[in-house]
């Protein structure tokens, strides 16, 4: 008999659909949990004319499965369906069929529409289902059955690590999409190698493929930590007799302790596979590994590359939500993990934000759900420490990156760190890179480091990304590497010395020193420095602009910069301090002691261009700042006769003009959906009604109701912006009333806005359907929304 202690009741459920497909010859549909009216299975949504309740009581009593269906009687009058079957997890007698058949006899044609874990069991052993028992091969791949038969042979190469937890493997894995493709490439082609960063699933992936052949009849040649040589000792000289070679780690765990021979003797087993049709070789390895022995080994290299063997990568982004749902579940319920504990994950649907965390990872699920894990918090608190875990998951990347990496894949790590947490360009982080290594002592140059680091890194911690363009762009490989590293780095300053002294780009000073930039730019403006740093983002004179007004720094170093950098202010923020905005920079530029010591005062007066950038796009209250302490120069120098009347009307002129662009500016952009979101539309439509004698269309009083509201929100921004440019000097004053009284607000923007609340209410949506974009959801529901079995 198979094994069903193995599949959980999603599992199962997913088993019944397969066979009763087959059975009934229809296709059937699934439904997430809570949307389904009591139906596991159906024919069709609407009008389901079949219908499978799955029932998945292997542990319980026959009691316990009758006060249930009871409880389904009701529902399935009410559907009336055509057939109605019951797949039942569980051996029962001739009395237990009949006694649920008379509860559904008018929607039955006989008791074997009741489907039993005995007639589930005939059907899987059928030669002509091999397909659907090949779909779930944990029901038959016993780990006990297979491997007491594999311990048995007196060859097996260090079987103790293999069985060590493969009853457990074997219950906590998921049969993904990856599974099959993996059989079918060792089916086809005998060799195929599983590389993937950390705590992805190689080694539990490749123990499932190992049971799934030992059940085909393959002998089973099994090693770790590259002891290939004792798996080629123990072949056997008969190459009638099937063999399967699996090989963990087969480059070692680590690309520092690599045997000189190592790759030499993967590729001579290889070989052998090749040539004997009646071996099949499994292989994983840690992608930096992976890549050192490529960049060692050109044979290796070029053998790997020719298609001789397949790689696959295991990549949980493409492994999809359900996927992750379940092997969330599985840890769950093999860890035992308490309902109480549980309904903090459930409340709210919480863990849909697991399944969908940017650092989802089984090696993270796995440590969150072991007991001595949950059994550390209070249980209304499990999600929360699951979710801080996804946060800040420096456990699992801790001996990747302390214990397996050398000094300068680190370096190369940090580096990458210090630019982004997004993607950088090749040539940059070599940029950047090649100026950190020149401060390490004893670095030997004859290498090329860069190169040799990132091959060793790319797709284990890093991953090279190929856009439309030509260039590269370097990025790491999960998100949560960054957060590992932040936290790394920051505890260890004398490392990051390294990064810091030798920084080119100003983006590295910024991640470097956070809080304390400010220092940093004030220390290298006054030491000159500062224009020896680059900037990716904005031009470096902008840094230096910035640091100029805020610490009013007199050095007639940067005098030539500062003026074209003030020719180029743009609207918005000024430099990435959201804090020292546009204004702030033209008020200190126009305030003693800069405003004389740059001679300011003479391109604004040679320069009316000058003017009309500097009183751009700014906000009122930040205009009026502005507008006064440039007015107060302007009399400066009249009183002083340094410019004429003739000339200090002018500049009047260009001051009122920008003004006057500001108003209509102000004007047009008046936050006018906002002004009709807070207007009681429906009292006005029902004054106008009222006011109306004769029956209206609602085009007319919608009409009348956009005239009105557009009064109203022109009235309310001329009030705005008066009391916004009430303190302007008085000179100013007599030609804002004017412009004032001309204010005209966009009709067509109130229009807009009048007639979408006019419009009638859409139906309510399933926001189920619709979080994260991922139609799968529904499906996450029904694994995941329930208690867990005791």
């Amino acid at each position: 008999m198979l094994n069903y202690l193995n599949i959980d009741d999603y599992e199962f459920e997913l088993l019944c659909q397969d066979i009763m497909e087959k059975k009934l010859g229809v296709s059937l549909r699934s439904f997430g949990r809570g949307k389904d009216g009591g139906i596991d299975l159906c024919d069709d949504v609407l009008k389901p004319r079949i219908i499978v309740q799955v029932k998945y009581y292997m542990r319980s009593s026959f009691s316990n499965l009758k006060r249930s269906l009871s409880k389904e009687v009701e529902r399935i009058e009410q559907l009336a369906p055509e057939q109605y079957y019951i797949c039942c997890l569980k051996e029962l007698t001739r009395g237990n069929v009949t006694d649920i058949y008379n509860m559904f006899a008018s929607y039955m044609d006989s008791a074997k529409n009741i489907v039993t874990q005995l007639e589930i069991d005939r059907f899987l052993t059928d030669p002509q289902n091999i397909e659907i028992a090949r779909k779930h091969c944990k029901l038959w791949f016993s780990a006990t059955g297979i491997l007491s038969e594999i311990n048995n042979q007196d060859i097996f190469i260090d079987c103790a690590s293999l069985l060590a937890d493969a009853e457990e493997d074997n219950r906590r894995f998921v049969q993904t999409p990856l599974f099959d493709k993996s059989v079918e490439v060792l089916e086809k082609t005998r060799s195929l190698m599983l590389i993937g960063d950390p705590g992805v699933g190689k080694t539990i992936t490749s123990k499932m493929l190992v049971l799934f052949f030992a059940k085909q009849g393959y002998r089973v040649r099994y090693t770790t930590a590259g002891n290939v040589r004792d798996v080629k000792n123990s072949l056997l000289i008969d190459s009638d007799i099937k063999e399967m070679i699996f090989i963990d780690d087969c480059l070692g765990q680590c690309y520092l302790h690599i045997s000189e021979t190592q790759e030499n003797e993967i590729l001579s087993l290889l070989k052998y596979v090749k040539m004997t049709p009646n071996k099949i070789i499994l292989l994983n390895s840690r992608v930096t590994v992976l890549n050192a022995a490529k960049e060692r080994s050109q044979e290796f290299l070029r053998y790997i590359e020719s298609e001789k063997i397949k790689l696959y990568i295991i990549d949980l982004n493409d492994m999809g939500n359900v996927y992750k749902a379940r092997i969330f579940y599985n840890h769950l319920i093999l860890n035992h993990v308490p309902n109480e504990y549980y309904s903090s994950v459930r409340t709210h649907k919480n863990y849909r934000r697991i399944i969908a965390h940017r650092n989802y990872n089984p090696r993270i699920i796995e440590y969150v759900s072991s007991m001595d894990r949950y059994n550390s918090v209070c249980p209304n608190k499990y999600y929360d420490y699951i979710v801080d875990r996804l946060d800040n998951p420096e456990d699992v990347w801790r001996e990747e990156f302390e214990r397996r990496l050398g000094s300068v894949d680190r370096i190369l790590m940090a580096v990458l760190y210090s630019l982004t947490d997004d993607s950088i360009e090749l040539e940059i982080l070599k940029e950047c890179f090649t100026a950190c290594l020149l401060q390490v002592p004893d670095i030997d140059f004859t290498i090329n480091h860069f190169e040799a680091a990132l091959a060793r890194l790319n797709g284990s911690l890093v991953k090279v990304v190929q856009p439309s363009t030509n260039e590269q762009l370097i990025q790491v490989l999960n998100p949560s590497i960054n957060d590992y590293l932040r936290i790394v780095f920051n505890k260890n300053e004398p490392f990051w010395e390294y990064v810091k002294r030798s920084a080119v780009y100003f983006e590295q000073l910024e991640r470097l020193y956070g809080d304390k930039i400010d220092e940093v730019i004030l220390e290298k403006i006054i030491n000159g420095s500062i224009l020896n740093i680059k900037d990716r983002i904005r031009h470096i004179d902008e840094i230096v602009l910035y640091g100029v007004c805020k610490f009013k720094i007199l050095d007639q170093r940067y005098t030539e910069l500062i003026i074209p950098i003030l020719l180029e202010i743009s609207s918005g923020v000024f430099v990435s301090k959201d804090w020292y905005e546009k204004d702030k920079i033209l008020f200190s530029l126009l305030c003693d002691p800069l405003f004389s010591f740059y001679k300011i005062d003479q391109q604004i007066l040679s320069n009316k261009s000058i003017i009309e950038r500097m009183l751009g796009d700014l906000e009122m209250e930040s205009l009026v700042e502005v507008v006064n302490q440039l007015h107060e120069r302007f009399c400066e120098k009249r009183r002083s006769f340094q410019i004429t009347q003739k000339q200090f009307q002018e500049l009047l002129e260009v001051v009122c003009d920008s003004i006057f662009i500001a108003i209509k500016q102000y004007a047009y952009a008046y936050f006018i959906s906002d002004f009709v979101q807070d207007t009681d539309i429906d009292s006005i439509i029902d004054e106008i009604t009222k006011n109306t004698k004769r029956p209206c269309e609602l085009d007319e009083i919608a009409g009348s109701a956009i005239d009105r509201i557009h009064d109203m929100v022109e009235e309310r921004a001329k009030e705005e912006i008066g009391a916004a440019l009430e303190n302007i000097n008085d000179i100013y004053s007599n030609y804002i009333s004017d412009w004032i009284d001309n204010v005209s607000v966009p009709y067509d923007e109130i229009e807009n806005a009048v007639n979408s609340y006019l419009q009638p209410d859409r139906e309510d949506f399933d926001i189920d359907r619709y979080f994260d974009g991922n139609s799968d959801w529904n499906q996450v529901d029904r694994i995941l929304d329930k208690e867990l079995p005791c």
